[in-house]
């Protein structure tokens, strides 16, 4: 099955703009399993209430009460920014795979830092 990178990237910069547009730094991210999106994530900082309301943790939380799973393992995380080492520590605890940005592997952790879908995930490999 041939997985449309691009559509989930474009979901991600929508989020982001949403986030944007409520004062928030532009970062949107998608959970999907089994080519189905089962987790998104705005941006709620700085205008939010919480420290840890990253686009990657939001969405991965979100994955996790939409699925009532544990781990995440099989999922793929697509943001439009690096993770930081926060959401690098919880997509590692989620089990969620680091691949770089060679197209013949599965990219499990998308960000757009580089290209619209293969970017670098290096902040995710370091720690993983």
């Amino acid at each position: 099955m041939k997985v449309d990178h691009e559509h989930f990237m474009r979901r991600c910069l929508e989020l982001a703009t949403m986030a944007r547009d409520q004062g928030n730094t532009p970062v949107g991210s998608v959970v999907v399993l089994d080519g189905a999106i089962i987790g998104e994530g705005i941006e709620a900082l700085p205008t939010g209430s919480s420290i840890t309301g990253h686009a990657e943790t939001l969405a991965c939380q979100a994955a996790l009460d939409a699925t009532g799973r544990r781990v995440l393992a099989g999922a793929v995380l697509y943001t439009t920014a690096e993770p930081c080492f926060m959401c690098a520590y919880a997509i590692r605890q989620l089990r969620i795979p680091a691949h770089g940005p060679q197209p013949k592997l599965r990219p499990d952790v998308c960000d757009a830092c580089e290209r619209l879908v293969y970017a670098a995930c290096g902040g995710t490999r370091l720690i993983a």
